[in-house]
């Protein structure tokens, strides 16, 4: 049975700048009893739900884990003011068939906040 599926992240409060970088990284936790003999698949969506994947400035590592911990680390370097929103974590525990009830799929979601410094210009007038 999929007991929990929590994400972290770094910073931990999900506030970043513009420039900075941010990492969510997806756990799930089964209970013990079905742990041996199955494998848990993690995907992650971002804001406006697009589908995520390793490409540019997004790494996504683990998140085909067939023994514990069951993790998913999503990487964005350099974050843009258009990442800002909500990123979900997506799991499904697999081979389903050896549960007799239970959950075999979860998902968790968390906020992302961008932060952008302000721009001051300076402009000197005529004759200063």
């Amino acid at each position: 049975e999929l007991r929990d599926v929590s994400i972290t992240a770094v910073p931990e409060n999900r506030t970043v700048f513009l420039t900075d970088a941010l990492s969510l990284t997806c756990t799930t936790e089964l209970d013990p009893a079905v742990d041996d003999g199955v494998t848990v698949e993690s995907a992650w969506t971002g804001p406006g739900g697009a589908v995520l994947s390793s490409d540019g400035r997004f790494s996504i590592s683990g998140g085909n884990d067939s023994t514990p911990p069951y993790e998913s680390t999503l990487s964005i370097t350099s974050v843009e003011s258009s990442d800002e929103g909500d990123y979900t974590c997506s799991v499904s525990v697999l081979p389903s068939s050896v549960y007799v009830s239970g959950e075999t799929s979860g998902s968790n979601q968390t906020s992302v906040v961008i932060v952008v410094p302000p721009v001051v210009s300076v402009q000197a007038t005529a004759g200063e």
